[in-house]
């Protein structure tokens, strides 16, 4: 029924009244990190933004006298870890039972979630719920009064973020903003992302009449990265940048500034060009690192059928930005992102920039399938059977942690070879990629991304690698899956001969015989 949380306190409130039941409790709430973990690697940090989101929903239900958290102190999912493994972990579960607390005083630390918890509480309990704010597209604030301070809880979900000053306006000049451990934030530059934050006004500040229809977030970012985020406010420009501070960040927009950047001319500075057809993408020196090199993707082309698709999405820079974004959220190598710029009012959807840090490597997949297709039996001294194992792996974690890749060609995939001969996987193109929200993991986007992946490689050998990959998932490779791999093999096929790049080999074979 995809109940929300606050629809199930209410279901639970009804039915208990009911049966005579005046007044409802939720006894017990708490999200183990090591099942946040296995989608998530910053799972401490997650479990403090869940924390923080889910006593504030438990108050807006009104529905409920009383929330609790789980096991106060527990190296799995409690506020406190007490440095215990699962070995340790008693056989009663330490949420009913708090006979004693296992471990070593001295070695009891807070998790994140104390001090989420400790701020929720400060903020919302004893307080009115006044009403929701926006409750919809990503975004989520609610309303609270207090000690005759108005209170607004803020938070977007799925990795969201969206900019204060495009919510609040000058509203923000009277408030003052906390961040979900209570310390205090600077009023500019700040987003409401997944981590919620408050913001205190002495009195209700004057909303935007649309902020709830405009206001839905199309930007991805990192909440618990270790860099900051600074907006981009240029003449004509907007974007974002990533970088440790705001003097770093003005050198990159200055130095990256998009009124200057040019690409490449096809077939010129071959040096510094790395393509030029779709789309541009060259490399410029680090301004801020004169040992790094940054990549740069510009849209230099743009198909009429694909400029009407793409007509109502966000620019081709902001998609690639999200997508390495996700990314980064879920723990997966990729090119870190480092800038993105977009024209205002652009009707071209061309006048945008993607900037990233290159990425320097050995070889990709596709070049490597390309080798054992043709018979080579290994490579970097790693027999070939072990590269289709390490590629299986790679691939099978990336969709245990919901990510559909959407163009997982083998050219997307760079492979550096570490000294204990493990593969390096590093993922670039990532302006088609999406996020499955819930488990299991579609086994259609599993078999879309691997017959992409497997196009250059022999049959031999796909079989081995999908035999690896399914392995994983208490499965095998059936005709049905095979499927898949002959239809995408077919529609490249097609492409090669009716498709834009025959007609392209057509007519230059023409050009060169006249």
């Amino acid at each position: 029924f995809k109940y929300n949380l606050i629809k199930k306190a209410r279901i639970v409130q009804k039915i208990g009244g009911d049966f005579g039941v005046k007044h409802s409790i939720s006894s017990a709430a708490f999200w183990a990190i090591f099942r946040i973990r296995r989608l998530l690697p910053h799972a401490e940090q997650k479990q403090a933004d869940y924390a923080a989101r889910y006593f504030t929903l438990m108050a807006t239900s009104g529905s409920l006298i009383q929330a609790n958290w789980g096991a106060l102190i527990c190296a799995r999912e409690g506020l406190i870890d007490n440095q215990l493994n699962d070995k340790d972990y008693p056989k009663l579960e330490q949420v009913a039972h708090y006979a004693q607390a296992n471990g070593v005083l001295k070695n009891f630390q807070h998790y994140p979630s104390f001090t989420a918890v400790k701020t929720v509480v400060s903020m919302i309990q004893g307080a009115q719920y006044v009403a929701p704010i926006a409750t919809a597209n990503g975004l989520e604030i609610h309303h609270f009064v207090k000690d005759a301070k108005h209170i607004h809880v803020a938070w977007c979900i799925n990795g969201k973020a969206i900019l204060l000053r495009d919510i609040y306006g000058d509203a923000l000049q009277g408030s003052q903003i906390l961040a979900r451990s209570g310390m205090i934030l600077a009023r500019n530059s700040e987003f409401i992302t997944e981590s919620p934050i408050y913001l205190q006004f002495d009195s209700a500040p004057a909303t935007q009449p649309d902020w709830q229809t405009n206001a839905s977030p199309n930007l991805v970012i990192h909440a618990h990265a270790s860099q900051q985020y600074f907006s981009i406010d240029l003449a004509g420009w907007q974007g974002l940048v990533m970088a440790n501070n705001h003097e770093e960040a003005q050198k990159l927009i200055e130095m990256l500034n998009p009124n200057h950047l040019q690409a490449p001319q096809k077939g010129s500075q071959k040096d510094s060009a790395l393509r030029h057809a779709r789309n541009a993408i060259w490399i410029v020196a680090n301004p801020l690192n004169t040992n790094q090199q940054l990549t740069i993707k510009k849209p230099v082309k743009m198909y009429p059928h694909k400029a009407l698709l793409d007509r109502f999405k966000p620019s081709k820079a902001n998609r690639s930005w999200n997508g390495a974004m996700e990314l980064m959220r879920r723990g997966i190598c990729t090119a870190a992102p480092v800038a993105y710029f977009e024209k205002i009012g652009d009707k071209t959807l061309k006048q945008n920039f993607y900037v990233c840090e290159f990425v320097p490597a050995e070889t990709t997949v596709g070049q490597l399938f390309s080798a054992f297709a043709r018979g080579e039996a290994s490579w970097g001294g790693i027999a070939a059977e072990e590269v289709l194992k390490q590629v299986a792996q790679f691939c099978l974690s990336m969709h245990q942690r919901l990510v559909f890749f959407r163009d997982l060609s083998g050219g997307n995939i760079l492979v550096n070879l570490n000294t204990d001969n493990k593969m390096q996987f590093s993922l670039i193109d990532t302006a088609r990629l999406r996020c499955v929200k819930h488990t299991p993991f579609p086994r259609k986007y599993r078999l879309a991304d691997m017959s992409r992946v497997c196009h250059k490689l022999d049959w031999a050998n796909r079989q081995l690698l999908m035999a690896y990959y399914f392995a994983g998932i208490d499965s095998s490779f059936g005709w049905r899956d095979k499927l898949s791999f002959y239809l995408y093999d077919f529609k490249v096929s097609l492409k090669r001969t009716i498709g834009r790049k025959g007609i392209k080999r057509l007519l230059k074979r023409f050009k060169n015989q006249t």
